[in-house]
């Protein structure tokens, strides 16, 4: 039986240097893919790390900003957060489930179209709700996270969130 993988954000101490060279390896195939957002993603990453390297020392992965965005990529939510809020980064662990909300402003059409369209189409508008649902969360999240370091924008993010 194989050996189960490892994601690339570890909590038993640093990545090792095949995950570094996984990233670089992984920018390289999304670029050959045409992903271009990921391609960026991965590619700012990769910088940051090299600027963490430079500044800290290591291979720069060690570094909370380079675990926590790769967490993000794995879609890693408590984990990135916990990561940004262990800095006490707070400001960008709410900007972080901010922006995972992209889609969600598409939520009430798409629940209006489930309801009205034939049944051929109610499957496309189903996922679009639900990934409007997992991106609503997200924003619940970020709600939560400044509600309990009482950060001093809470009630004008409750406000842009509830409108």
């Amino acid at each position: 039986m194989p050996a189960p993988r490892r994601s690339l954000t570890h909590r038993d101490g640093p990545p090792p240097a095949r995950a570094c060279l996984q990233v670089v390896i992984a920018e390289r195939c999304y670029a050959a893919l045409g992903d271009i957002s990921k391609t960026r993603y991965l590619h700012r990453i990769v910088k940051q790390a090299q600027r963490a390297a430079q500044d800290f020392g290591g291979n720069g992965y060690e570094s909370y900003t380079v675990r926590s965005q790769l967490a993000q990529l794995n879609r890693q939510w408590p984990a990135a957060e916990s990561l940004l809020l262990a800095q006490g980064r707070v400001d960008e662990c709410i900007a972080m489930y901010q922006n995972a909300y992209k889609c969600a402003p598409a939520a009430p059409a798409a629940a209006v179209c489930e309801r009205s369209l034939p049944s051929a189409r109610r499957h496309s508008a189903a996922v679009l709700c639900a990934a409007a649902r997992g991106a609503c969360r997200r924003w619940e999240d970020a709600l939560r996270v400044a509600d309990a370091s009482r950060h001093p924008d809470t009630e004008a993010l409750k406000g842009r969130y509830y409108k």
